[in-house]
C-alpha cells in the first residue's frame, strides 16, 4: 500500500516542467482587459558594472499573460511571454536578454521558444507601456 503512494507522492513534491515555470515569486504590477504583467521580486538585483552593464543597472524577469493569443516573430501561438531584462534606471533604458514564450497563461505548458540575446541593443520604452512600468518598478525597489 505505501508503495502505490510513492510515485504519486512524489509527483506531487517534485517540480515538473510546467511547475518550474511558475515557481517563481510573481507580483501582479499592472493589468487590462488584454494582458497582465507580473515581476519575479526574488529576480531583482543590482548588475556588477564589472560585467558591462551601466552603473546603475539591474537585471529582473517579468512575465505578461495575454487574454488572447499571440503570435511569436517565427509564427508560433502563445499566451504569456517571460522575458529577462537588464534595466538602465539613470538613462530609462531597458535591454532584452531573454525570452521564453509558454502556450497557456502564467507560463503554464511546455515552452513553444526560447530565446538568448546576446548583444541586443538598449531602447527607451515607450509611455504606458508594460516595459515602463516594470522599469518603474525595478529601479524604485530598494535591494538588500
Amino acid at each position: 500500500m505505501r508503495r502505490a503512494a510513492l510515485p504519486l507522492l512524489a509527483a506531487l513534491l517534485l517540480p515538473g516542467p510546467a511547475h518550474a515555470a511558475t515557481g517563481a515569486n510573481w507580483s501582479k504590477l499592472s493589468g487590462d482587459a488584454s494582458a497582465t504583467l507580473y515581476v519575479d521580486k526574488a529576480s531583482v538585483a543590482r548588475v556588477d558594472s564589472a560585467d558591462g552593464g551601466p552603473e546603475d543597472a539591474r537585471k529582473a524577469w517579468t512575465l505578461v499573460s495575454f487574454s488572447k493569443p499571440q503570435t511569436s516573430p517565427d509564427g508560433k501561438t502563445y499566451r504569456s511571454l517571460k522575458a529577462q531584462y537588464l534595466y538602465a534606471c539613470k538613462d530609462r533604458s531597458v535591454t532584452l536578454l531573454a525570452q521564453t514564450y509558454y502556450p497557456a497563461t502564467l507560463a503554464r505548458g511546455e515552452a513553444v521558444g526560447n530565446f538568448k540575446y546576446e548583444q541586443y541593443d538598449p531602447e527607451q520604452p515607450a509611455a504606458g507601456s508594460h516595459t515602463e512600468t516594470a522599469l518603474n518598478y525595478v529601479c524604485r525597489r530598494k535591494l538588500r
